[in-house]
Formats: structure tokens, C-alpha cells, sequence
């Protein structure tokens, strides 16, 4: 389910007893949601389109292969999520990209990408290792 803009990102999940904690069955809801969000096509085209700063729903419709009713659903999707909010300005509505949600996927892919840099460097070495080894026997 999408959160609200400044939720908690930690939540436990269920088990097969029942929801209890456990730091490998933690969590982080707004990053997994975000990614969820973004995993359909059509709402990252919107996201591309919203990087250039606010937009009214009219332009993004004009600029996108849908109409504008898949234009609102992927837009109400986004702004559940949080990676997206509205303004109101008479009749209009303008949307725009929010940086937390961002900042956040940033942030978690940054964590990731340091855990596979470490991998692939401890696996280099021990190729290395070994290479030296089948050299040495040769």
C-alpha cells in the first residue's frame, strides 16, 4: 500500500505466525513502492516528462500515447506512491516530481552498488589468486 509523503520507510512484514520483527524481514516500503511505481513504462514516461519541472495534466496528455483518463490513473498511481505531488490552480491541476522518493532510490541503489562492488572486488582477487597458483604449477 502507497504511503504518505514523510511515512515511516521501516515496517515488519508478515510471517507465517503473524507480523514480527526481524532485521532480514524488514523493509523499506517507500523504496519498494517506488520501484513498483516505476516498473510500468507509462508512468516512467511521465516521470521523464516531469524531470523538465511542473507540468498541467493537458501537456502531459498531449505529449504521451495515452488518453487522458490512463494519463490520470498513472499520475494518481505516482502521487500515492509519493514520487509525484499536485497543485491546484483553478480548474487545472499541475504536477510535479518530488526529490525525497528519489533521493531515497538513490540513496538504497548507492547501498547496493557498494555491496557488488565489494563482491566483485573480493572475486577479482581470488581470480587473481588463482591465476598466480595455475601459474606457479605450470
Amino acid at each position: 500500500m502507497p504511503l504518505p509523503p514523510g511515512a515511516a520507510r521501516r515496517a515488519t512484514v508478515p510471517s507465517s505466525s503473524g507480523f514480527h520483527h526481524h532485521p532480514f524481514q524488514c523493509i523499506y516500503i517507500s523504496v519498494d513502492a517506488s520501484l513498483q511505481a516505476l516498473a510500468d513504462p507509462r508512468r516512467r514516461a511521465i516521470v521523464e516528462l516531469l524531470r523538465s519541472g511542473e507540468q498541467p495534466v493537458s501537456d502531459l496528455v498531449a505529449k504521451l500515447p495515452i488518453a487522458q483518463s490512463g494519463v490520470s490513473r498513472h499520475l494518481r498511481i505516482l502521487r500515492e506512491t509519493g514520487l509525484v505531488t499536485v497543485r491546484a490552480a483553478g480548474q487545472k491541476r499541475f504536477y510535479s516530481l518530488r526529490p525525497e522518493p528519489f533521493e531515497e532510490l538513490s540513496d538504497w541503489l548507492e547501498e547496493m552498488r557498494a555491496v557488488w562492488e565489494h563482491r566483485l572486488d573480493n572475486f577479482e582477487t581470488e581470480l587473481e589468486r588463482r591465476m598466480a597458483a595455475r601459474t606457479e604449477h605450470e
